[in-house]
């Protein structure tokens, strides 16, 4: 996927709030993608029948976003039934959802989800 390409040479500055870290990859992506014509939109509702919900970033109209930063335990349970509500929203259009988590280290990131789903089993 090419978008990946420009997600992963996102070099964000540390910020308190989740909603400046979006608003920083907005305008990251904004002006990375604006000369293929690809759009970039922030707080983007998705709906399916009487289910809706609001993503963080959508690209394209196509590819969906949702941030979460340093997660805790509440903080995790809770972007998981975001991920689940959305992606059963956006499952017939076959479009990506993505999880961007910041300012964790990958191995926190793996045992707090990993522990999340065998909770669940």
């Amino acid at each position: 996927m090419k978008y990946l390409r420009y997600l992963s040479k996102w070099k964000p500055v540390f910020r308190i709030l989740e909603s400046d870290y979006e608003e920083d990859l907005l305008k990251y992506l904004s002006k990375a993608l604006r000369k293929n014509k690809i759009s970039v939109d922030n707080q983007y509702t998705i709906k399916s029948g009487n289910k809706y919900g609001r993503v963080d970033l959508v690209i394209n109209r196509s590819i969906f976003i949702e941030i979460k930063r340093s997660i805790k335990e509440g903080e995790r349970d809770r972007s998981m039934g975001q991920i689940i509500k959305y992606q059963n929203i956006i499952e017939s259009t076959h479009s990506p959802l993505m999880l961007l988590i910041i300012d964790d280290d990958l191995t926190t990131i793996i045992k707090k989800y990993t522990d999340f789903i065998k909770e669940r089993l």
